[in-house]
């Protein structure tokens, strides 16, 4: 398998943008990746699951923040951030639900965040970091 493998990436600065309905599960990298500079982003009635990276990751930056977005009834559930069982003995990921870094005017509603950690806790984990 290849390791980095997200499920889905909105690339930057776009807008207007809705995934819903679905289920991601067993990849190597990130369910679901938001870039800089996005903005009316709706993720809505999805299970991320099993992604060794992580559940999903909005990374905006301090001069290009993603603005007016809206996370609800997310499941994110066993994303382990271990990178063993895709053959990479050498990166260790700190496992989580969801990162959501320089996200301005979001809401989160009715998620769960759940076991998000590997098997043996050496790396920290969370269920959503802000």
């Amino acid at each position: 398998m290849t390791l980095d493998l997200h499920g889905i990436v909105v690339n930057a600065g776009l807008e207007h943008v809705t995934i819903h309905n679905g289920t991601i599960d067993t990849i190597s990298g990130i369910g679901i990746v938001i870039n800089e500079g996005c903005s009316d982003i709706t993720i809505e009635n999805m299970t991320l699951m099993n992604c060794v990276q992580g559940g999903i990751y909005a990374q905006g930056t301090q001069d290009n923040p993603i603005l007016s977005s809206q996370f609800s009834n997310l499941v994110c559930q066993h994303n382990n951030g271990d990178p063993e069982n895709y053959g990479d003995y050498t990166n260790l990921y700190s496992p989580l639900g969801g990162h959501f870094t320089y996200v301005e005017k979001f809401t989160i509603k009715n998620c769960k965040f759940i076991a998000n950690q590997t098997v043996n806790n050496e790396q920290n984990a969370y269920g959503c970091l802000l």
